[in-house]
């Protein structure tokens, strides 16, 4: 006989928290200050996703107010007015953030080739006013040494994801 998972009262709900396994791996690829760098970075990203998702709603319903008429344009303007982070969290679930996270920040970046990673890196050291004494020489091995960095980095992030956004 197969078991039914139980349905979700609410969209906070974890339906399948991390395994000992999990955690113990966490432990084995980062030390306790990296770690916690990690869950910071991703603490952070979370609220700035959190800012623009609020953003993307609030635009999409201003639009939609400008386009209604009568009780349902009031309606819109009500659900506007009582737009708040929680519920846009909640709209969007914690899990369905954090996966676009991933996806934005970490997958995206892995995705890419070393030349397109390193010419971001590139990118990014040369609008920095602070390395305009360096070579283009030492900015690009510069910019190589970041990517490869990131890429370990982030690729480490990706393996253990689910327990440091937990």
């Amino acid at each position: 006989m197969v078991e039914e998972v139980p349905a979700k009262e609410n969209s906070f709900d974890v339906s399948y928290p991390t395994t000992t396994q999990e955690q113990s791996k966490v432990f084995l690829d980062f030390d306790a200050a990296t770690r916690r760098d990690r869950v910071t970075m991703l603490t952070q990203a979370f609220s700035k996703e959190v800012d623009l998702t609020t953003a993307e709603t609030t635009a999409s319903l201003q639009q939609r107010i400008a386009k209604a008429k009568g009780r349902a344009k009031i309606e819109l303007e009500q659900e506007l007015a009582g737009l708040t982070r929680f519920q846009v969290i909640k709209q969007r679930t914690p899990g369905g953030l954090f996966n676009r996270i991933k996806q934005t920040y970490f997958d995206n970046y892995l995705s890419a080739t070393m030349d397109q990673r390193i010419q971001a890196e590139l990118g990014v050291i040369n609008n920095d006013t602070d390395y305009d004494a360096y070579t283009t020489e030492q900015k690009l091995i510069g910019a190589t040494k970041t990517a490869n960095y990131k890429s370990i980095a982030y690729a480490k992030i990706v393996d253990n994801f689910k327990t440091l956004a937990e």
